[in-house]
């Protein structure tokens, strides 16, 4: 601050200084929670409580008074009562004053200080005092805690946001290195787009001031350089808007969200578990969640949509636990892009894709189902596979080590199995990825590393010496035995995401996040395939407890986007709780998305009217049904694998016509339908039985002026609809989608 400032603010302080006066404490409250910098901490509470009760409050002391804003009609009220102490401030009991500064010492006191004794020394100053003069006042420190980190990020970025001359007061709170940490964060941010994007999505945190204690600055020297912003981003992007939804996208609730309870419910899934939600009613009831908010129907709508939520609820905690099981993933991702690329890890990839429109769907570890779909969708889902690659083997490819699970041995540092690199690099070759980097061209050359690294472990070389004359040929000898290994085909059961038996997953938020513990990573490894985390989940809403494999789905879908980001995946509405929701927008109070690959959403885009009135917002009811509007039957021509197919269109005013259509298509059909209701009838009318329903045809809900385009689209997309239906991957297409 400059000298000429500083001598301003200091006169127009003593200019408005109204004297100081004892104030009841009923009197007094804090400014709103988006305004104050400083957070409720029950700690510093609890500590200043016990400093009472030892040693006293100590009003009278001057660094121990808490500026208060009032008007000059209250002024007139100041009563003296000598030169020893200050007068009271008589004003009737409903009337509240604004105080700066001072919260936890007022809490302490309100806990310590009888009825008839609670009332505390106040300077008081004229609330047309200058803003620049309030932040310097609540800024002191005036003997108080420090402020944690978050607070200080938290109101450094508002101060840069709103180009607050306060900035530089909040960096000097920080220590050099830290300093130096913010300034690097703003550097990359000011080159790079991505990284531009990843700080802006911290920004958008800012509202939610309950969110920021666990926010460490010295954790962005560790991510800055991981060269993954857009997943970072991602991740953020899912905490803001999971909290935008908790609180009703209602920002006076925003403002009221505290620490406490963010540290309660974070990392709770209440949909899927009924220990969480169960605890997360139980903390509710007590006003242990959200004390601020007094109405009860408030109140009640938050747990509403708490009890919806069915993935880990995510905060900065466990964002920042979660980046330390994301680390080595990231380096074996960058160690397959060529040595020379300095770009994001998302974009390296994109560049070195051909463009090829088949996905080799990774199964287990060695078998594959090749499926056909538009580029950018086989890219989204490729890029991904390779991630859940590092995901199951970063332990025996970086040399990173597992958590300890309680009451067993440390996990012994694994050792590195060079098979696996040639293993990722041929996976990526197979999903269209050129030039990646070759760590070991040949499976024999990984075999040849590995043999010999073991054998100069189990007789390392300052006490054993190999002949060198056999060394070479002993080791291409095992390598030949390596190489006479049968592959097993295994088939791995459905995982589940819950189950009424703990399975490896307690109720402690560290068990929910971070680097995964050695037992459960054993137990899940065979299920981190792209078919089971982005595949459709039987699940009980009634059962106990989460399992481990639904906290490593929620982890990989916090980072990279659930099943809705896949291109060609529009969200949809339902009433069963909200799933992973969309990064791209804010979401609905009913917003879910789509969780199967089988589901049509992730298959290529198949065009209905009833896709596109849920996309405009026009309910399909209020659409008139006229003559020029009806349903399209395709049936399949032979022979399959040469594509097309036959078609009826019908009018909805032609019922007979209509009926023997459908008695026709009742072989198996695929019904697209705008609603439950148009579903309903049609079968009514067609008498179709539940056994007789839907198997192999399409019908659509059309106009007639879109029957040819409709056609044209399903004959370019049938070789590859067609196989999926014979093959019993599509069954039927849920009729109120």
């Amino acid at each position: 601050m400059d000298t000429d400032l500083e001598e301003r603010l200091a006169r127009e302080k003593a200019e408005k200084h109204r004297g100081t006066a004892k104030v009841w404490l009923y009197n007094l409250r804090p400014e709103d929670e988006g305004i104050n910098p400083r957070q409720t901490d029950p700690k510093n509470v609890t500590r200043l409580l016990n400093v009472y009760r030892i040693g006293g409050c100590h009003r009278l002391k001057s660094q121990h008074h808490v500026p208060v804003l009032i008007n000059d009609e209250q002024a007139c009220h100041l009563k003296s009562q000598g030169r020893s102490e200050p007068g009271f401030l008589e004003i009737e009991d409903r009337v509240k004053l604004v105080y700066l500064h001072g919260h936890h010492r007022l809490q302490a006191a309100r806990l310590y200080l009888p009825l008839p004794d609670a009332w505390w020394i106040a300077d008081l100053y004229s609330e047309d005092l200058s803003e620049d003069n309030k932040r310097v006042i609540r800024e002191e420190y005036l003997g108080a805690s420090n402020f944690c980190d978050g607070d200080i990020f938290r109101h450094l970025r508002r101060c840069r946001l709103n180009n607050n001359p306060g900035e530089k007061i909040w960096l000097a709170r920080l220590s050099e290195s830290k300093r130096r940490d913010i300034l690097q964060l703003e550097k990359a941010a000011d080159k790079d787009r991505q990284m531009r994007n990843f700080r802006d999505n911290l920004d958008a945190l800012l509202p939610f001031q309950g969110l920021w204690r666990a926010l460490h600055i010295g954790a962005f020297h560790r991510l800055l350089p991981l060269r993954c912003p857009e997943e970072l981003a991602c991740y953020l992007n899912q905490v803001r808007v999971t909290w935008e939804y908790i609180c009703g996208n209602d920002q006076s609730i925003q403002s009221q969200l505290d620490a406490d309870t963010v540290e309660k419910i974070q990392g709770r899934c209440p949909y899927l578990s009924q220990n969480d939600c169960l605890e997360v009613e139980a903390a509710m009831t007590h006003r242990e969640l959200f004390p601020l908010i007094t109405s009860q129907d408030i109140r009640s709508a938050i747990l509403a949509r708490l009890r919806t939520i069915k993935y880990l609820i995510p905060t900065i905690h466990t964002f920042l636990e979660d980046t330390k099981y994301l680390e080595p993933c990231v380096q074996i991702m960058r160690d397959i892009l060529p040595h020379s690329y300095r770009g994001t890890i998302r974009e390296g990839f994109a560049q070195l894709h051909n463009g090829q429109t088949v996905f080799p769907e990774q199964q287990n570890e060695v078998d594959f189902t090749e499926f056909q779909f538009p580029t950018a969708k086989v890219h989204w889902m490729s890029y991904r596979q390779l991630w859940l690659f590092a995901f199951r083997h970063f332990p025996e490819m970086t040399g990173c080590t597992l958590r300890k699970d309680a009451g067993r041995p440390r996990p012994a540092t694994p050792s590195i199995e060079h098979s696996w690199w040639h293993q990722l690099a041929s996976l990526a070759e197979r999903s269209g990825y050129r030039n990646v980097r070759q760590l070991f061209p040949a499976i024999e050359d990984a075999d040849i590393r590995m043999t010999q690294a073991f054998l100069h472990q189990a007789r390392p070389s300052q006490y054993y010496q190999f002949d060198e004359g056999i060394f070479d040929s002993e080791v291409l000898r095992i390598c030949g035995v390596l190489r006479k290994a049968q592959t097993r085909h295994s088939k791995s059961e459905q995982p589940c995401l819950n189950s009424d038996r703990e399975s490896g997953c307690g109720r402690d938020v560290s068990s929910r996040c971070g680097r995964p513990y050695e037992s459960s990573f054993i137990a899940d490894r065979v299920s981190l395939f792209f078919p089971y985390i982005y595949g459709q989940r039987e699940h009980s809403p009634s059962r106990r407890f989460l399992s481990s494999f639904a906290v490593k789905r929620a982890i990989f879908h916090h980072f990279f986007g659930g099943p809705g980001e896949c291109p060609g995946a529009p969200s949809q509405t339902s009433t069963d709780g909200v799933d992973h929701v969309s990064t791209i927008a804010p979401v609905d109070e009913n917003t879910s998305l789509p969780a199967s690959r089988d589901d049509p959403q992730l298959l290529p885009s198949l065009p209905t009217l009833a896709n596109e009135r849920h996309s405009s917002g026009i309910a399909s009811s209020s659409v008139p049904r006229s003559s020029d509007e009806g349903l399209l039957i395709l049936r399949p021509s032979s022979p399959i694998d040469q594509g097309g197919f036959e078609s009826d269109f019908v009018c909805w005013d032609q019922p007979e016509l209509l009926r023997s259509s459908l008695d026709v298509a009742a072989k198996g059909s695929i019904l697209m339908l705008p609603d439950r209701a148009q579903y309903l009838k049609c079968v009514a009318a067609a008498n179709l039985t539940r056994e007789k329903r839907l198997k192999y045809n399409v019908v659509i809900k059309a106009p007639r002026n879109k029957v040819a385009e409709i056609r044209m689209k399903y004959e370019k997309l049938s070789p590859h609809i067609l196989q999926a239906i014979y093959a019993g991957s599509i069954h039927s297409i849920p009729p109120d989608r």
